[in-house]
């Protein structure tokens, strides 16, 4: 349902069908990397973003290829603002 929802851009009811998805099934890696667009469209800032998507990756077991490259795009991100700041 989360995906649907982020088709159809409703931030609010995707966060809370993935949030649902992971009080269901804590493992899920969907949900989590779900959550972490979520949060990076609502634009949080890419540190809940990034804590997301590192989550995914290591509950899968660094199995999760999509958490592995949505993870690393958001790191360089992350960190290439980072510098523009100090």
């Amino acid at each position: 349902m989360g995906i649907l929802y982020l088709l159809h851009s409703d931030l609010e009811l995707a966060n809370q069908a993935f949030k649902t998805a992971q009080s269901i099934d804590p493992d899920y890696i969907p949900a989590w990397v779900g959550q972490a667009y979520v949060a990076n469209l609502w634009g949080r800032g890419n540190d809940e973003a990034v804590e997301l998507f590192e989550h995914s990756y290591e509950i899968s077991g660094g199995g999760y290829f999509v958490s592995l490259i949505h993870y690393n795009y958001l790191l360089k991100n992350y960190y290439s603002e980072k510098k523009k700041i100090h």
